[in-house]
């Protein structure tokens, strides 16, 4: 039994993501309760968002332009851009939306650590969904180049995807590292810190 090579784009980043976020919730398993402040977006600092977000757009282009000689690769590109893009959306929406209001007057929003680690799941999910299907394209595009460039580029892409890792295993230790325990609601007087989306 074979994977569909889509299937295999998505199922491959999903478990990579998962079981990156599962040895974070291992690694802060006493913090998972704490709080957290709000999410801001840094076009500068969010290399994950950034990267999911760019290839999204990247990809949908390429799709409709009609660079790709496929109907069947440019219905893949278009399909993969989309389900990436939401995931780039859904990431910081899942920690918004588990938000809870707090403070004296019921006005200041936390998340816990556990909905950030799941956040930072789906942004990481698409940002390697979205490097493995520009290695994908590349590699199945019948281009006239030699095939050492195109695995060149299959192992830029794979460099990326590690170092895009280490990038999201290094910021998730400092925004971990703002969380406070979690307290009543009417005890706690200021807000939290604010973090940067991975």
């Amino acid at each position: 039994m074979s994977i569909e090579p889509t299937t295999g784009i998505v199922v491959s980043a999903l478990v990579v993501s998962a079981a990156f976020c599962v040895a974070g919730a291992l690694r802060w398993r006493n913090k998972l309760d704490y709080r957290l402040g709000q999410a801001t977006w840094d076009l500068s600092q969010s290399w994950a968002s950034n990267l999911a977000a760019v290839g999204s757009i990247l990809g949908t282009l390429v799709a409709v332009s009609g660079a790709l000689p496929q109907a069947d690769l440019t219905l893949t590109a278009i399909v993969l851009s989309v389900f990436f893009a939401a995931l780039v959306i859904l990431g910081p929406l899942t920690y918004t939306a588990l938000q809870a209001a707090i403070g004296p007057d019921g006005t200041v929003l936390e998340g816990a650590v556990w909905a950030f680690l799941v956040s930072s799941g789906l942004t990481l999910w698409a940002a390697i969904g979205e490097a493995e299907t520009a290695a994908a394209f590349f590699v199945n595009l019948p281009l006239k180049l030699p095939q050492a460039i195109v695995w060149l580029f299959v192992a830029v892409v794979g460099l990326a995807v590690l170092m895009l890792l280490r990038y999201g295993w290094l910021s998730m230790g400092v925004i971990v590292k703002l969380a406070e325990p979690k307290v009543a609601a009417a005890d706690r007087k200021v807000p939290l810190e604010s973090w940067r989306l991975i």
